[in-house]
Formats: C-alpha cells, sequence, structure tokens
C-alpha cells in the first residue's frame, strides 16, 4: 500500500492460477495412473493405494485457489475500470 493507493498485480495473479492450472492437471494424470495401478494390482496393497489417493484431494483445493486468483484479478480490473470510467479516462 502507498499513501491511499493499492497496487495489485492481477498479471501475477493470473500467471499464479496458470501455473496452479498446471499443477491441477499434473496430479490429474497421476489420479488417473493411480486408478490404471488400482486395477492392475487388484487387491494386493489396496491400503498402499488408498493411502496415497487421499493427496490427490488436494487437487480440489488448488482448483479453488486457481479461481480464486483468476476472480481476484478480473474484480481488481473492473474496479479499476470502473474509477477510470468516473474519472473520465478510457480504460
Amino acid at each position: 500500500m502507498d499513501g491511499d493507493h493499492i497496487r495489485v498485480n492481477t498479471e501475477e495473479l493470473r500467471s499464479y492460477a496458470t501455473r496452479l492450472n498446471a499443477v491441477i492437471g499434473r496430479i490429474n494424470t497421476l489420479d488417473s495412473n493411480m486408478h490404471n495401478l488400482w486395477w492392475q494390482v487388484r487387491l494386493r496393497d489396496l491400503m498402499d493405494i488408498i493411502n496415497a489417493n487421499i493427496l490427490f484431494s488436494l487437487c480440489l483445493t488448488l482448483e479453488q485457489a486457481r479461481d480464486l486468483l483468476n476472480t481476484t484479478a478480473l474484480e481488481f480490473e473492473s474496479v479499476e475500470d470502473e474509477i477510470r470510467r468516473r474519472m473520465g479516462e478510457t480504460p
């Protein structure tokens, strides 16, 4: 915060969201591989696979974080455009 100004780098928020999306994609690929492994192993080592599968629930939290970053960037840009419009500037 700089005096009466708040600085938000919306490009950086979107960059973080894009990076989280890449992580989500990798987790989804791993999850698919785990399901394939599940069928190959059948019931042998079932508990190890179940325990590993619990980690993939983190993906939902990452998706929420990605969406929050994108929404926050969009909302700040919208507010900034509205302020400019009210001041007679073009966005």
